[in-house]
């Protein structure tokens, strides 16, 4: 990646890639798969393939309420099933949870993720090329510029402002400011 890019997550907002794990091998219900990783600060979520791994693999048949998903891939037919149990939360486990767990054969899958620096294939996308006033300009107000932490978390009360419909916006004169504004 030659420059940070945007990428539009699922609620909407935008945030800013700054760096890719190039040609990441991963492995899923007995495929592996190597796909480019962007890395974003996301929370809950470890990985979420985006549209250009969906756009590699297509046309696929995509099976919604049973959350499955069939694509070709290496030659064959690969059947990908996805959880069905809510998602909405991660809980953390500690070793004995997850000891009762695996007796119970509740675990479908243990994945440790580690956060790599300083590795070979991260590339870090640098603004060595921007003219000296703007990078003047994101220097003194690097605390405006800061890259998002994440996705807003979830609220009980998530705020809103009903419209009236064919309501159109206020089209007055602003409030007269005192001179030195």
């Amino acid at each position: 990646m030659p420059r940070p890019v945007k990428v539009a997550v699922a609620n909407g907002s935008e945030l800013w890639c700054s760096q890719e794990v190039s040609g990441c091998s991963w492995y899923s219900q007995g495929n592996v798969f190597t796909t480019n990783f962007r890395l974003l600060p996301l929370g809950c979520y470890d990985v979420i393939l985006g549209m250009e791994w969906l756009e590699y693999h297509s046309p696929m048949l995509i099976d919604w309420p049973r959350r499955r998903m069939q694509i070709e891939h290496e030659g064959f037919t690969v059947v990908l099933q996805g959880i069905t149990s809510s998602v909405n939360k991660c809980d953390t486990l500690n070793s004995i949870q997850l000891a009762g767990m695996e007796k119970q054969s509740t675990v479908a899958y243990v994945v440790h993720l580690c956060y790599v620096r300083d590795s070979e294939n991260i590339t870090d996308i640098s603004c060595t090329n921007l003219p000296p006033e703007i990078a003047k300009v994101l220097l003194e107000y690097e605390d405006v510029f800061a890259e998002p932490v994440g996705l807003p978390p979830k609220r009980d009360c998530d705020h809103h402002i009903p419209l009236m419909q064919g309501a159109q916006p206020v089209n007055i004169r602003a409030y007269r400011l005192k001179p030195e504004l």
